[in-house]
């Protein structure tokens, strides 16, 4: 996700391959990091929704690894149902960061 000059985004294009392999262009200054605000929105509340009904299905007696094989292959598959099952069974959460107030708009 790239905001700022079309040109310069090309021209950067190489470089930003090395961090990913899928660059877009999201229009002018700032809107590269306006779409990842979305979409870290759109994960936070996926991962919400994921451990609640994990939850849920432990207290209504499902085991959590049916659960989890159940959610992976839906109808509305999750990437995130399918990213470290048995890790989060384990309650073994992943955080590459740990963002506060102060520093969580440069993640």
């Amino acid at each position: 996700m790239v905001g700022g000059n079309k040109a310069a985004a090309e021209a950067a294009a190489p470089i930003l391959r090395t961090m990913g392999s899928h660059i877009i262009h999201c229009g002018d200054h700032g809107a590269g990091i306006s779409a990842k605000l979305c979409n870290n929105l759109v994960l936070a509340a996926s991962m919400a929704a994921l451990a609640e009904a994990l939850a849920l299905g432990k207290r209504m007696g499902l085991d959590p690894a049916v659960l989890t094989d159940v959610l992976r292959r839906a109808r509305s598959p999750s990437w995130l149902a399918a990213t470290r099952p048995q890790q989060r069974q384990q309650r073994q959460f992943y955080a590459p960061w740990a963002a506060t107030p102060s520093t969580a708009a440069t993640h």
